[in-house]
């Protein structure tokens, strides 16, 4: 894992992939830098973060199981599932 990985599961005790609400998924995403780009349409929000790939989080209440994965691979990369 590179250091940012390893500085986001220190932090978050493994726990990204145990929230299940967008809203607090989102709240952790910026407190990692994470900031929301302009918005066009109402179905998904972007966040960009300097050296990160882009966030594309949907406006649901939950986050699928699937699409939760698949943020925290990008955030964290696939070493956290190695």
């Amino acid at each position: 894992m590179n250091n940012f990985s390893e500085a986001i599961m220190n932090k978050y005790n493994n726990s990204l992939m145990s929230i299940t609400r967008t809203d607090k998924f989102i709240k952790v995403i910026r407190e990692m830098g994470y900031t929301e780009a302009p918005k066009n349409g109402s179905s998904h929000r972007i966040f960009k973060c300097n050296g990160k790939p882009c966030l594309s989080i949907p406006n649901n209440r939950e986050l699928a199981p699937g699409t939760r994965r698949n943020l925290v691979k990008l955030i964290c990369g696939n070493e956290y599932y190695s």
